[in-house]
């Protein structure tokens, strides 16, 4: 189940290669018709394929954050490149210039039936909420934007899914020596060296004595946090024999909104 636009211009096979020649893109070995993006930062992904036109291809049966980072790159591509759109989706794009508001809303339509479809087929899907699926995928897709806001002497620690059992939970984690702005996750992973121990939130803001008068809400709660004060606080979980959550990923393809489900 997929979404498809084609978009037309002044495009031959050379303009195209050197057009997506950039960051997160690539060609397929087996298929060099074919740009893919992959965003190792959110894990979201789609693709073009070329033949007089492009072809543009983005998966249903998503959480959110893909169709954001999707309709960032059309923006983009359709401005650079000065192509018109054709969208067969209902509720979709009414003209032939991409209008961001509504490829987000014909998505969210198909995508709505995509979910009842495998609702109604039995389907057993990994879910959290959606508003905060989206919250993710904002702090990690704009992680650099977010540090030179804090002066670029931080690191915007990046948030993951994993399986606590059948659960979803978030995972930011904070690494020894560095300086960092860590957001509020459900569970945090504390690397020093070899060692990696993931404790629950509430362990971590009692432990570095966290309040709310220092934090920043944008996108998400986190605190700028300098490695002189952090380790030092943090030790005791690096003590041999400390518990640790079990924890397992959880690609952030598989999480669902629990609201697409209800």
């Amino acid at each position: 189940m997929t979404y498809d636009l084609t978009l037309k211009g002044k495009l031959d096979e050379d303009k195209f290669v050197e057009y997506f020649q950039r960051e997160n893109w690539t060609f397929p070995e087996d298929d060099p018709d074919v740009a893919a993006y992959f965003n190792p930062s959110t894990g979201v992904y789609f693709h073009v394929r070329f033949d007089e036109a492009l072809h543009f291809s983005i998966n249903l049966f998503r959480n959110r954050g893909f169709v954001l980072e999707a309709h960032l790159a059309l923006k983009i591509m359709c401005e650079d490149l000065d192509l018109t759109v054709e969208d067969p989706q209902g509720q979709g794009i009414e003209g032939d210039r991409y209008n961001g508001d509504q490829f987000l809303r014909g998505w969210d339509h198909a995508n709505a039936w995509a979910h009842r479809s495998a609702k109604r087929d039995g389907a057993s899907c990994m879910t959290y909420d959606g508003l905060a699926i989206e919250a993710v995928w904002e702090w990690n897709f704009g992680s650099e934007l977010i540090e030179n806001d804090n002066g670029g002497h931080y690191t915007a620690l990046p948030i993951r899914f994993v399986k606590v059992g059948e659960r979803v939970q978030t995972m930011g984690h904070y690494e020894a020596g560095s300086n960092a702005l860590l957001p509020r996750t459900d569970l945090v992973a504390l690397i020093k060296d070899e060692q990696r121990v993931v404790v629950g939130w509430s362990a971590v803001e009692e432990a570095l004595g966290l309040v709310d008068g220092d934090k920043v809400d944008d996108p998400l709660d986190y605190w700028a946090l300098l490695d002189l004060s952090i380790s030092r606080k943090l030790a005791p979980f690096w003590k041999k024999g400390h518990p640790t959550i079990a924890v397992e990923p959880c690609p952030f393809e598989d999480v669902h909104a629990r609201e697409d489900f209800e």
